[in-house]
């Protein structure tokens, strides 16, 4: 017996999946965060995002690929040793820039070559 199901319905499965994905990773940096001490109290929380521009971020997130979303934790984390190529920050930015100050940040670091690994 096979299982149907519309190409509406893979669509919402695709977009739970995302979403949820990117909630840990958002879960992970901020306990991270909470951790080393270096959450700000002027952010806000969860409920003050708007639940569009989270959809729209998670989308674009996922449109990366896993290789280019590997190589964004590498940019964030700011590792010495990572190697984040050119193309992949490029692509970064253009998929990502101005959803987030972070990553906004971090990519600016690397290509005014504060990062050693191009």
């Amino acid at each position: 017996m096979t299982m149907r199901i519309s190409k509406t319905q893979l669509q919402q499965i695709i977009d739970e999946e995302i979403s949820r994905s990117l909630l840990r990773t958002q879960n992970r940096r901020l306990t991270e965060s909470v951790h080393f001490g270096t959450v700000d109290s002027g952010h806000g929380s969860l409920y003050d995002v708007d639940v569009s521009e989270l959809l729209e971020f998670a989308k674009s997130y996922a449109s990366l690929g896993d290789i280019v979303q590997e190589q964004l934790d590498d940019l964030l984390d700011q590792q010495e040793d990572a190697e984040v190529n050119t193309n992949a920050v490029q692509l970064i930015e253009d998929r990502l820039g101005g959803m987030n100050a972070e990553i906004d940040e971090a990519i600016s670091v690397w290509m005014s070559g504060g990062a050693d690994s191009r």
